[in-house]
């Protein structure tokens, strides 16, 4: 029977070692943004207190895949970090379907405005109604608030350039004309706290290591009391 019971152990400490492995590879291929819900004022209705992330409520330390489709209501804004790419800020009533990958951001923003800061050698492909926003030098920190009202585009180029269509607009710049800088959100504003129980999504990783300790100390413990002998009474 002992045979039996090692044999099951080690295949099942096999199985958890083959799922631990996935998990690591799944995390480390993977790019997560996490999200900061900013609240920018106050709100008697609980409901618009919000940030929608395909169509289901998130809160402060959700994660986001890619691709999504982001909403914020008054008056929150979102906050995606993204660790590899860089930083979107999508302001209060605002709509925006993100893509990421480690060395590129896109999406189109159909309403309200966003803030993107990338980090260097991260290319940018924002779609609106009226065209597309680019960063035309990759090498280097750049950022750009858009904003989208009534169909038409604002590109204010906050560091490095921008190029929208084929406009080039550098730092300091904005398109067209100049707009007003008090309407780039400031991602200094409070941070409301979470009220979520989400778990991490590395939780269940965790879970497996853990598993994998237990079964390996098992199989130990059961390989020495099989070493251990016995003398016969003379």
């Amino acid at each position: 029977m002992k045979p039996f019971i090692h044999r099951f152990i080690s295949f099942t400490l096999f199985i958890v070692i083959l799922l631990l492995s996935s998990q690591f590879s799944l995390a480390q291929n993977k790019l997560l943004g996490n999200l900061t819900v900013i609240k920018n004022g106050s709100s008697t209705n609980r409901a618009e207190n919000s940030v929608i992330v395909n169509g289901e409520r998130a809160v402060n330390g959700s994660s986001i895949m890619s691709p999504s489709e982001i909403i914020t209501t008054a008056p929150m804004s979102a906050k995606i970090s993204l660790p590899k790419t860089g930083d979107v800020l999508l302001s209060w009533g605002s709509k925006m379907n993100l893509s990421f990958v480690n060395s590129s951001i896109s999406g189109e923003l159909l309403t309200g405005s966003v803030t993107i800061k990338s980090e260097p050698n991260t290319t940018l492909s924002l779609f609106t109604t009226e065209g597309t926003i680019t960063f035309p030098v990759q090498n280097q920190v750049n950022s750009v608030f858009v904003s989208v009202e009534n169909g038409k585009t604002i590109v204010n180029a906050l560091q490095g350039q921008v190029k929208f269509n084929n406009i080039l607009v550098s730092a300091g710049e904005s398109y067209p004309g100049n707009i007003d800088n008090t309407a780039i959100p400031d991602s200094n504003t409070q941070i409301t706290e979470s009220d979520s129980d989400e778990l991490n999504p590395y939780f269940l990783t965790g879970i497996v290591a853990a598993l994998a300790g237990v079964v390996l100390i098992v199989l130990t413990v059961s390989s020495n009391d099989d070493n251990s002998t016995v003398s016969p009474i003379r």
